[in-house]
């Protein structure tokens, strides 16, 4: 009898540990604010070494986005209260920015304004995404993320940093063919290609997921 009864045991599925929990799917994106934003929501292109000491303090403190001042060098105000995080062509409003007037030739303050067009949502320091309106466990964690489509890379000098990029990768390219690491047949652009597939787009763009763990926890960022 003891014999069976551990039978049963061992073979009955433990359901509690496949219920997915879900937070994200009836997310309001355009009713979030800042200081319900993870610290997965700043952008760390490029930064100086206060910034990131900065990031880092946070991070160990376990703090959100609203922790750092979110905005752009010479670009946008910084925000002294939190507002809504997502802004989208309805409310750009919302953040008020240092913009070129051609007409005044002068910097003025007005509404922010993408740098890429191509997403429905943006922050305002280089973190722009659509919602693709998929649901999924992607990590299996036991949590239902949203999946979107994301760029770090909505801000004029973004040029600069992947021209940077680029410019070390074919140094690096150059130097791999010279010491016959690869194939003078290789060429620089299926070099270039490959280099930024193994590098996940070095985080500036591609596919992501939201997630949150509780109803009033952190939204949170995973590629």
């Amino acid at each position: 009898m003891k014999k069976m009864l551990l039978i049963l045991i061992l073979s009955t599925p433990i359901f509690a540990n496949s219920q997915v929990k879900d937070f994200v799917s009836d997310l309001k994106l355009g009713e979030i604010y800042t200081n319900k934003l993870s610290l997965d929501f700043v952008v760390m292109n490029t930064f100086g070494k206060e910034q990131y000491e900065q990031y880092e303090y946070c991070r160990l403190k376990g703090l959100g986005f609203d922790s750092m001042s979110t905005w752009w060098p010479n670009q946008c105000e910084r925000q002294v209260e939190d507002r809504i995080a997502f802004l989208s062509n309805d409310n750009f409003y919302l953040m008020d920015c240092q913009i070129w007037d051609p007409i005044k030739k002068d910097w003025v303050i007005g509404p922010y304004k993408p740098y890429d067009n191509g997403y429905d949502y943006y922050i305002g320091n280089g973190f722009a995404f659509s919602d693709m309106n998929e649901l999924l466990d992607f990590n299996e964690d036991g949590y239902l993320d949203r999946k979107i489509k994301y760029t770090t890379l909505d801000y004029e000098a973004s040029r600069s940093v992947i021209n940077e990029k680029l410019k070390d990768m074919l140094s690096e390219y150059e130097e791999k063919i010279k010491n016959g690491e690869i194939s003078k047949d290789v060429d620089w652009e299926e070099y270039r290609e490959e280099e930024f597939r193994l590098n996940n787009n070095f985080g500036w763009w591609g596919y992501g997921y939201l997630t949150k763990y509780s109803d009033d926890g952190y939204l949170y960022f995973l590629q």
